[in-house]
């Protein structure tokens, strides 16, 4: 198809040909594999017009998660496609291409490509970029929501059979490596928390609380909602909320446009 199309071109089909020509249009301009590019998505809706979603295929696939094998870099440039476009980062697309360039030059890659684990090249890319002689204060770090509900061997999480708390163990071990190279920057960091009280909490998330099984988790003051496995310092700003969604608190926003 090289060089069959003048100017942009426009293909319609159904989502597993979409999935199949995402692999096939990559490999024939010469753009690596799959599992290195991420698609960019624009809805026509009328409802939903001008959203915009960054898709991985197959590479992310939920078939091979937690085995170490998958292959991160389309999902690392979609994270950074996301926080270039939509979080006023200029300069992290970059970054990012950047650091997987020296990463690739340095032979650290996942099993299909000849290497060892998806964590091995996650922190080579993480060490890359997070560089002293790049960061400035205007950068900013946010620790979401990482609380005993979610991560704890006896939080709500886990008694639900929702996660496996040897792993989690392990990622606040790498988000703590993260933070410890942040804060040597000199960079702030902020922390998120999600409280569940009461009234507060928005009617849709009650009612998914209740059906999942979740009904008073996250209470204030409990074991659950506390943070687990990373502690705020002193000086670093903690946003409490009554959802996910950070912005439920409105001084997130105004922190956020502060720094």
């Amino acid at each position: 198809m090289r060089g069959a199309f003048d100017g942009r071109t426009v293909l319609v089909g159904s989502n597993e040909w979409g999935d199949i020509m995402h692999a096939e249009l990559i490999a024939r301009f010469g753009l690596g594999h799959q599992e290195e590019r991420c698609a960019r998505n624009f809805f026509l809706h009328p409802d939903i017009a001008g959203f915009v979603e960054y898709q991985t295929v197959h590479g992310s696939a939920d078939d091979i998660a937690g085995r170490g094998i998958v292959n991160p870099v389309a999902t690392l440039r979609a994270a950074a496609r996301v926080i270039e476009e939509f979080a006023g980062s200029p300069g992290i697309v970059d970054a990012m291409e950047e650091a997987l360039g020296a990463v690739a030059r340095e032979n650290i890659a996942t099993p299909d490509a000849g290497g060892s684990s998806t964590n091995e090249v996650v922190d080579a890319v993480l060490t890359a970029i997070i560089n002293p002689n790049r960061r400035t204060q205007e950068d900013l770090l946010i620790v979401v929501d990482m609380q005993g509900d979610f991560l704890a061997a006896d939080g709500r999480c886990a008694q639900l059979g929702l996660i496996d708390s040897a792993k989690t163990s392990a990622l606040a071990t790498r988000v703590n490596w993260l933070l410890d190279a942040w804060r040597a920057t000199g960079s702030p960091v902020a922390f998120t928390q999600t409280i569940a009280n009461g009234i507060e909490v928005p009617p849709t998330l009650r009612e998914r609380n209740k059906k999942s099984g979740r009904d008073g988790w996250l209470r204030p003051g409990s074991p659950g909602a506390r943070f687990c496995g990373v502690s705020p310092r002193a000086g670093e700003a903690v946003f409490a909320k009554s959802g996910y969604d950070p912005f439920l608190n409105p001084q997130f926003e105004i922190f956020l446009r502060r720094v």
